[in-house]
């Protein structure tokens, strides 16, 4: 069961490798300035709506961060739910 997070984890990062590499290039054409959260969404936003809207979704972005935040989770909870049971017997 952890190895399936840890492929899960680590697809979800070569998703995420791909995505900010999308960024990075874009960001070679237009630098954003230094951005508070809000300020990030809108530019995340204008970003969204210079593209393709087929190629880009500001929202797969942070559903992929989202997903390997909990995706680390789940497996540090099953890794220290393992390690209590190992110590039981």
């Amino acid at each position: 069961m952890q190895e399936d997070y840890g492929e899960k984890i680590g697809g979800l990062e070569s998703q995420l490798g791909d995505l900010m590499g999308q960024l990075g290039k874009q960001q070679q054409q237009q630098q954003p300035q230094e951005t508070g959260a809000s300020e990030y969404d809108d530019w995340l936003q204008s970003f969204a709506t210079e593209q393709d809207k087929g190629s880009f979704d500001p929202n797969l972005f942070r559903n992929l961060l989202g997903e390997l935040e909990s995706s680390k989770r789940r497996q540090k909870d099953w890794s220290e739910r393992s390690a209590k049971a190992a110590y039981k017997y």
